[in-house]
C-alpha cells in the first residue's frame, strides 16, 4: 500500500482539476490510490519496477543541485539501474510512478531541495524547496509524480540541493527513489 499522505495534501490544498471546475474530495483520492495500489502490485510482479536507496553514508555539499549516485539496489528485477549511477533506465516506453523520499541530517539552517529528473528536465510536480524545522534542522520531504515516457532507453533521477552553508551527511538509507510502470500510456 502506498503512503497517501501526499494526496491527503493534495486534497486538502489543491482546489480542483484545471479547467474542469472539479473538486477533489477523499472519495476521488481514495479511488486514484487504490487503483494506483493495485497497478504497482502487477507491475512489481512483473518486475518492471526499481527500488534504490543509499547503502552508507553520503555528503552532501552546499550551494547547487545535484543528482543522488544510488549505491544499493532494493529492487530491480529488469536491470534499470546500474550500481552507484544516478539515473534509473526505463526498459520500455509507458506511464510511470516515481516516488522520492528524502529524511534530510539535522542541521539547522538553510533551505532544503528535491527534484525528480527525466532526462534532464523536472516532470511535474517538478521539484519542492522548503526550510528544515527552525530549532532541530530535522525534515523529511517527499515528492512523487507520474511521467510518461516515449521510448526505452530514457531515465529517471533524483536531485537534491541544500544550502546551510556546510555539508550534510546522510545516514544509510535515508535516500530512496522508486520507479514503477504503471503501464500503457
Amino acid at each position: 500500500m502506498l503512503d497517501r499522505t501526499w494526496y491527503n495534501t493534495l486534497a486538502n490544498a489543491v482546489p480542483g482539476v484545471p479547467g474542469t471546475g472539479s473538486v477533489w474530495d477523499k472519495e476521488d483520492v481514495d479511488a486514484l490510490m487504490d487503483a494506483i495500489d493495485a497497478e504497482v502490485t502487477a507491475q512489481t510482479i512483473q518486475g518492471v519496477a526499481c527500488i534504490v536507496s543509499n547503502s552508507g553514508v553520503q555528503a552532501w555539499g552546499s550551494g547547487s543541485w545535484a543528482d543522488v549516485p544510488w549505491t544499493q539496489e532494493i529492487y530491480d528485477a529488469k536491470s534499470m539501474h546500474a550500481p552507484s549511477s544516478p539515473y534509473v533506465v526505463v526498459p520500455s516506453p509507458g506511464l510511470y510512478l516515481i516516488n522520492a523520499v528524502v529524511t534530510w541530517p539535522s542541521v539547522v539552517g538553510g533551505l532544503r531541495g528535491i527534484a525528480i529528473v527525466a532526462n534532464n528536465a523536472f516532470i511535474v510536480p517538478g521539484y519542492v524547496v522548503e526550510s528544515p524545522d527552525p530549532s532541530t534542522g530535522a525534515h523529511t520531504s517527499r515528492l512523487t509524480g507520474v511521467c510518461q515516457i516515449v521510448a526505452a532507453g530514457h531515465w529517471f533521477s533524483l536531485q537534491l540541493y541544500q544550502n546551510s552553508g556546510a555539508s550534510l551527511n546522510f545516514q544509510a538509507g535515508n535516500l530512496h527513489l522508486e520507479v514503477v510502470r504503471l503501464g500503457a500510456y
